[in-house]
C-alpha cells in the first residue's frame, strides 16, 4: 500500500488542531523519511512537545514557520540543528511585525530564503549563503536596507528577488550607489503607494529577463534603463501598470 511506504510520510504539516499523539504517529511512519516541515502553531505547550518528539531537524530540506507569538522559541532552539534548502518564515501578526535571528543556521545549502512580514533587515548584513537562488522579502522595512545592499553584494547567486514593502515607503534611506547581482534574472518590487526610485536606485542588472512592478513613476523606470543600458529587456518583458 502507498500509505505504507515512509516517502508517503515525508511531509508533516503540524498545527494547532493536531493532537500530538496523531503528529508522533506521523513522524514514526516516516521512520526519518521527513524532509519538509510547516508549523503553524499558537499553543506553547503544544510547541514545546512537538519540538522534543521531532528528531528529524538535521535532514529537513524545506521548513516553514507560521509566526505567533511563541513561535520564536521553536526557531531559536532548533538553528543549529539546521541545514535547510528552503526556509520560509511568516508572521501573521498585523502590528508586530517579526524580526529574525539567523545567525546560527547553516546557510551552506540554503537555495531558497521567504521572509514575510519583516521590520528589520539588519540581521541581513553578516548572512552568508552561498548556494541561494531565490530571496523574497516582505515587510515594513524601517531598518536595514542598507544591511539588504550588503547581502546582495556578498551573495552573488541569486536569480531571483522579491522585495514588497506593504506599508508604504516610510522613511526609506537612499542608496549608497548601485550594485550588481551577475544572476540576477526576475526583479519582482511591490509597494502600495508606489515603488521608492531608491528600490530602482539599487540595481545595475545587465542580465536581467523579467521586470514585475506593481505601481511606479515612468520616469524612474527610464533612469533604470539609463543605469543598465545593455539590459536584455523588452516591453514584453515588463509589468508595470500603465507602460
Amino acid at each position: 500500500m502507498l500509505t505504507s511506504s515512509p516517502t508517503f510520510w515525508k511531509r508533516l504539516s503540524f498545527s494547532g488542531d493536531m493532537p500530538i499523539e496523531r503528529a508522533r504517529l506521523w513522524i514514526r511512519r516516516a521512520e526519518g523519511a521527513i524532509t519538509s516541515l510547516l508549523i503553524n502553531c499558537w499553543d506553547e505547550q503544544l510547541i514545546k512537545r512537538f519540538y522534543y518528539e521531532f528528531e528529524e531537524w538535521a535532514i529537513l530540506d524545506e521548513l516553514t514557520v507560521i509566526l505567533h507569538w511563541n513561535t520564536p522559541f521553536l526557531l531559536v532552539r532548533v538553528q543549529a540543528r539546521l541545514r535547510l534548502r528552503k526556509l520560509s518564515i511568516r508572521c501573521l501578526s498585523e502590528t508586530n511585525l517579526c524580526s529574525p535571528s539567523l545567525k546560527e543556521i547553516d546557510t551552506s545549502r540554503l537555495q531558497v530564503l521567504q521572509l514575510h512580514r519583516v521590520k528589520d533587515l539588519s540581521f541581513m548584513h553578516s548572512l552568508v549563503c552561498p548556494s541561494l537562488q531565490e530571496l523574497d522579502i516582505s515587510g515594513a522595512f524601517d531598518h536595514g536596507i542598507e544591511a539588504l545592499r550588503v547581502f546582495l553584494v556578498k551573495n552573488r547567486t541569486i536569480e531571483s528577488l522579491v522585495l514588497s514593502n506593504d506599508y508604504g515607503m516610510g522613511s526609506f534611506p537612499a542608496s549608497r550607489g548601485p550594485i550588481a547581482p551577475p544572476n540576477l534574472r526576475l526583479l519582482t518590487l511591490r509597494c502600495p503607494y508606489g515603488v521608492p526610485a531608491v528600490w530602482l536606485q539599487m540595481f545595475f542588472v545587465p542580465s536581467i529577463e523579467s521586470l514585475n512592478i506593481n505601481v511606479l513613476h515612468l520616469s524612474t523606470l527610464s533612469d533604470f534603463f539609463d543605469k543598465s543600458p545593455s539590459t536584455r529587456l523588452v516591453k514584453s518583458d515588463i509589468s508595470v501598470p500603465g507602460f
